[in-house]
């Protein structure tokens, strides 16, 4: 589970510092981020919540519904890397904090129905590009 919860936090800093590297320091921490912005972190996110680690993790919740110490153990692991996939979608998708839950819900369910049947990229691409307009569209409407 160690070695689970360190990947995870390596893919984070990957998406971190890939979004570091595609927009360097053109984000004005007051100011939204723009389309581009949001829809490349969106697209890190989603390669981060997807693949064998991801699978790995998914068995790893799986077997903790019904072993209590491994659920003792995960619980936490999984509420620091919960608390930091937040943090880059409140810097890079967006501020409200229901949109940033909802992203989450759709990357981690995403990332569940592509394991067995894996989506066609371009469907992949088109159901992100709907959501970030969906989220941008929602910052001008609320």
């Amino acid at each position: 589970m160690a070695a689970v919860e360190h990947l995870a936090q390596q893919r984070l800093t990957h998406v971190q510092d890939s979004l570091a590297i595609r927009i360097g320091d053109s984000l004005d921490p007051s100011a939204q981020p723009s389309r581009p912005a949001a829809l490349a972190a969106l697209e890190l996110l989603a390669e981060a919540l997807s693949g064998p680690l991801y699978g790995a993790t998914l068995e790893l919740w799986a077997a903790a519904r019904t072993d209590e110490d491994l659920r003792r153990q995960l619980v936490p692991a999984e509420e620091r890397v919960h608390a930091e996939l937040r943090e880059v979608c409140r810097v890079w998708i967006t501020t409200d904090p229901v949109l940033i839950q909802l992203t989450l819900d759709l990357l981690l369910g995403r990332g569940v129905s592509g394991m067995l049947v894996p989506h066609p990229p371009k469907w992949q691409r088109d159901v992100l590009e709907r959501w970030i307009d969906t989220v941008v569209g929602g910052r001008v409407a609320g």
